[in-house]
């Protein structure tokens, strides 16, 4: 077992770690793991992180953990600057949940620990046939029970400030009637930087905010829903811009 570090950890080097924190395969469903959001230090993804030295700066985890009355099953959203973003968000999720990502990354080498964890549910966005129908068949995921983690940028982007959203995961909150829940990550980027095979230790900060409802009624016209989303993405840069000021999605 690797420990934490105070050098930086090769990206490829926690392979096997993340392999032996699998569920085994036999009556699982693929990209449901739920022993992946196992309450207590035990939880895989975030003794991979520890032990690649990454700590994490959480507030708002209530709204993730249906004990504390947060939002499950939910489609949970994040901003993505890094290969690691899926690793630090699956680590605050509790129960089963699954992952979209795009077909090209399962090939990236730095998005390996993220595929060998979660598993995800690849969108090919070359035919949007199929990007439809495995969509479907994640709402009807989510209707069952399981959450969603998605990133609606669609692709890391270059600078702290996020890249417009896409629609795709709202338009499952709509087709699920979940809410969404608002997750906003700091300094990923700087723990594993975009052209980076190597994570550094250090702090990552992230602030869950409250479940955004809602989404059923506003995709009823293209008008309500691409405001609906533009208003939460005028958050993310809000709170981005200023980390400790009192920011509401």
């Amino acid at each position: 077992m690797l420990r934490a570090q105070p050098s930086s950890t090769p990206w490829f080097s926690l392979k096997n770690s993340a392999k032996k924190s699998r569920r085994p395969a036999q009556g699982s469903q693929p990209g449901v793991w739920s022993v992946l959001s196992s309450t207590g230090p035990s939880r895989p993804s975030s003794k991979i992180l520890g032990e690649a030295g990454v700590r994490l700066e959480v507030t708002g985890a209530e709204h993730l953990d249906p004990a504390r009355g947060g939002a499950f099953p939910a489609v949970v959203v994040a901003n993505h600057q890094s290969a690691i973003d899926p690793v630090v968000v699956a680590s605050l999720l509790h129960g089963d949940f699954t992952v979209v990502a795009k077909k090209e990354a399962r090939w990236d080498p730095r998005a390996v620990l993220g595929s060998v964890l979660l598993d995800p549910a690849f969108i090919d966005r070359s035919s949007s046939e199929k990007a439809r129908a495995t969509m479907a068949e994640v709402a009807e995921r989510v209707r069952a029970g399981t959450s969603l983690l998605i990133f609606p940028e669609g692709t890391r982007s270059a600078t702290p400030v996020p890249l417009p959203f896409k629609k795709g995961a709202f338009h499952l909150a709509a087709q699920a009637r979940v809410d969404v829940v608002p997750v906003v990550l700091r300094n990923t980027g700087e723990v594993l930087p975009r052209h980076s095979k190597v994570i550094r230790p250090g702090v990552v900060q992230v602030r869950v905010l409250p479940p955004v409802p809602g989404w059923d009624a506003a995709s009823r016209t293209r008008a309500h829903l691409d405001a609906k989303v533009a208003d939460l993405h005028a958050v993310y840069e809000r709170v981005l811009a200023d980390w400790e000021g009192d920011v509401d999605a």
